[in-house]
C-alpha cells in the first residue's frame, strides 16, 4: 500500500515563504491551489497510482477546487484516471 500523500510537504515545497502554513489541518481539507493538485495528479498518472489519485481527487473535491484544463491534461494519458475524474466531478 502506498504511503499517504503528505500535503504538508507539498505545501512547504510550493510555498517556501510560509504564507499558507495555517491552511492545512489534520481535521479537514485545505485551500491548496489547483496547480498543486494538478502536479500531484500528474505524478499519479506517470506512476499509474490509482489509489493515490482517488485520494487526491477526493481532497480536491472536498476543498472545492474545480478541475481545470491542466487537470485534464495531467490525466490525459491514463483512461482509468480520466474516468475517475469524471466520476468524482460529474463531468
Amino acid at each position: 500500500m502506498p504511503a499517504p500523500v503528505c500535503l504538508r510537504a507539498v505545501l512547504r515545497a510550493s510555498d517556501p515563504a510560509g504564507r499558507c502554513k495555517k491552511c492545512i489541518t489534520d481535521s479537514g481539507p485545505c485551500a491548496l491551489p489547483a496547480a498543486v493538485f494538478n502536479a500531484l495528479l500528474e505524478v499519479c498518472a506517470r506512476t499509474n497510482d490509482e489509489d493515490r489519485a482517488a485520494e487526491i481527487l477526493a481532497r480536491m473535491e472536498a476543498a472545492g477546487v474545480v478541475p481545470n484544463e491542466q487537470t485534464y491534461e495531467a490525466l490525459s494519458k491514463r483512461k482509468s484516471l480520466r474516468s475517475m475524474l469524471k466520476r468524482t466531478f460529474g463531468g
